[in-house]
């Protein structure tokens, strides 16, 4: 894609400037499908594409959403932004040049350099580059010809990182504001399990937080949380079901099919939910232990979806149902979530026959869930090895620590750097006594009377990057030692159960059995969805209700006729293409983070919850951390956008 001309960073850009500016993928020519992308302005300046795009009308877009995205918190954006759009209404009305452009700049450059957030900071930089370099453009005598059709919306960079996009300095405003319930409300929007994810959350908005250029970042988990934990979740209106099947059956009580099942119940679409459990929670229940995520808090937030209307069935898919039979019912459309619920061993000569104590993470950590929620967590006796350094492996040796009388260990066949699971697990587990081995992987067992009683480990070299970065790792000759033990928990990986869908269903699977789907989260199958591990493999709690949301959107827009095109996940595309998310570049002084209290660590032998919420003067001060460093973008293509009301 090709600039006519603009000005990005301060600089003109242009098939004429010398100046190309970001460069933009081929997959961005077109916003949607067969309408192409003609002009684009952002927190670094604007760009035009074609000759079709008059100036003043795409400013004028541009300040009309920036007067609509002000928060009103402060007199420069509150006021500049108005008159910013009214001048420029007078421009494209043709009265360009009776407009005071000199006092026009003064308001912009004050909005730039006094506003207290982001979009009056950075919303303004489109209009200064074109005062700055094509004034000449504004100074309209005759009415401009509109007939281009826009999106814009206001972003950060924690809300690109967040799947769900959910908008992080929104509610965390409310914190600030002491109106916990508001803060609710925002990420309600998105999904219904707002203290579970303020607990569990891989917290990708935090990598992205610009507070990590100057200390920490900002603790966005642990205010959702406090949130969660100080307002009520109100469900809003439900819907009425019928006497029979209900429209959209949802395979899969998880994470994603929950909150497919409640973005469709919010839509007003009757749902019926099947699961092999006879309650809701997949993975997140069975796979997260309690001193993480108490299970009352999982029940309350979860009854928001049956509070909505949806209706709750025991059965199994493969065994009790299937797609066919769903669909043979009458139900319109089906979504399914099934997750990725199968354990893997360690792939060890002695998998075919795995002595007594040798088992996958996933069955370990039912085991765990069951015996403590029937008040008898399982013991265990002598030492513990599990293999693996993700987020499985740190709650399977977490949980290992509250119950056996030995050690805990970890073997990792990398080195410490490159341990994937969240690093405060990571620190968790360190306190609470794990033992690490890296550059170490099991390559047999040791085993005495059909039981376990070490693991024959080698030691691992590294080698040269590879394309992506990360080092190799090979075995060192003549290295194996054993580690005697009593109990070995593999935490590789997972994968979707086989069987659950017949090869004549008429469902695509790509490699280790995932769901094939296109964009729209659709399947081979007509009105057949999926999302969730069973699509993208294991991943975190959001990924998966993203998914979920992002489906039932689709089934939505399917069921009521509609182009189910989402210009908010286009845009991001865009951003995220063509690395359009920049730093913050503004100063700010250092302003350490909260700390979040915890269950001191000799406290931690039950499954008592161990991190706790901080307390609302905590909350209050950490919201202050925040930059709201919004950015505002918007676009012009030739057609209407689908969606974009």
């Amino acid at each position: 894609m090709r600039f006519i001309y603009g000005v990005w960073d301060g600089t003109v850009i242009g098939t004429n400037s010398g100046s190309c500016g970001p460069e933009f993928g081929d997959d961005a020519l077109d916003f949607n499908s067969g309408n192409p992308l003609l002009a684009m302005t952002g927190d670094r300046g604007f760009g035009i594409f074609s000759e079709q795009v008059s100036l003043p009308a795409l400013l004028l877009r541009h300040c009309e959403a920036l007067a609509d995205a002000s928060c009103r918190r402060c007199t420069p954006c509150r006021t500049g932004s108005v008159l910013l759009r009214d001048a420029l209404q007078s421009a494209c009305e043709g009265h360009g040049c009776d407009v005071d452009w000199t006092a026009v700049y003064r308001v912009a450059v004050q909005m730039r350099e006094s506003s207290l957030c982001g979009v009056g900071r950075t919303g303004v930089v489109p209009l200064i580059g074109a005062l700055e370099h094509f004034s000449h453009l504004l100074k309209t005598t005759a009415p401009v010809q509109d007939s281009l059709s826009s999106y814009s919306a206001s972003t950060a960079p924690c809300i690109e990182a967040c799947p769900a996009h959910v908008d992080v300095p929104r509610y965390i405003d409310a914190i600030r504001d002491d109106r916990p319930e508001r803060a609710v409300e925002a990420v309600l929007e998105h999904y219904p399990l707002v203290g579970s994810c303020g607990r569990v959350c891989a917290r990708p908005c935090e990598s992205a937080c610009t507070r990590n250029s100057i200390e920490d970042a900002v603790a966005i988990r642990a205010m959702k949380r406090y949130a969660a934990d100080h307002a009520a979740v109100s469900p809003g209106v439900g819907v009425t079901l019928p006497e029979g099947p209900a429209e959209v059956a949802v395979v899969g009580a998880g994470p994603a099919g929950w909150n497919c099942a409640y973005h469709l119940l919010r839509s007003g679409h009757s749902v019926d939910i099947f699961d092999a459990e006879a309650v809701p929670g997949g993975m997140i229940r069975y796979g997260i232990p309690s001193y993480r995520l108490p299970k009352d808090l999982l029940d309350a937030e979860s009854a928001v979806v049956q509070e909505l209307g949806g209706r709750l069935h025991r059965a199994a898919l493969g065994s009790d149902i299937t797609i066919s039979s769903l669909r043979e019912k009458g139900y319109k459309a089906v979504f399914v979530g099934i997750g990725a619920s199968t354990g893997q061993l360690a792939h060890l000569p002695e998998d075919s026959d795995p002595p007594a104590g040798y088992e996958n993470g996933i069955d370990f950590l039912r085991r765990v869930h069951d015996g403590v929620a029937a008040g008898t967590p399982p013991a265990m006796h002598g030492d513990v090895v599990i293999v693996g350094g993700g987020n499985v492996a740190m709650d399977c040796c977490r949980s290992a620590t509250r119950l056996t009388d030995g050690k805990v260990r970890v073997l990792y066949r990398r080195t410490e750097q490159d341990l994937p699971a969240d690093h405060e697990e990571i620190e968790d587990a360190v306190k609470e006594g794990v033992i690490f081995h890296f550059l170490s992987n099991p390559c047999g067992l040791e085993v005495s009377d059909g039981r376990l009683t070490g693991v024959r480990v080698l030691k691992m070299r590294q080698g040269e990057p590879d394309a992506s970065g990360r080092r190799s790792v090979s075995a060192v000759e003549g290295s194996e030692w054993v580690l005697p033990c009593s109990h070995l928990i593999a935490a590789i990986g997972q994968r979707v159960r086989s069987g659950d869908i017949a090869d004549d269903e008429g469902v695509n699977k790509g490699r280790n059995g995932v769901i094939s789907v296109n964009g729209d989260f659709a399947t081979s199958r007509d009105d057949v969805f999926s999302g969730g591990d069973c699509v993208s493999g294991p991943d975190t709690l959001i990924n998966a209700m993203n998914q979920g949301e992002q489906a039932a959107r689709a089934i939505a827009a399917r069921l009521e006729g509609r182009d189910p095109f989402s210009p908010r996940r286009r845009l991001s595309e865009i951003l995220k293409s063509a690395s359009l998310m920049g730093e913050c570049r503004d100063w700010h002084p250092s302003f350490p983070r909260s700390r979040t209290p915890s269950l001191p660590v000799e406290q931690r032998r039950s499954f008592a919850e161990v991190e706790h919420t901080i307390s609302p003067d905590a909350a209050r001060t950490e919201a202050d951390r925040c930059l709201r460093c919004y950015r505002l973008f918007t676009v012009l293509t030739a057609s209407p956008i689908p969606n974009a009301d």
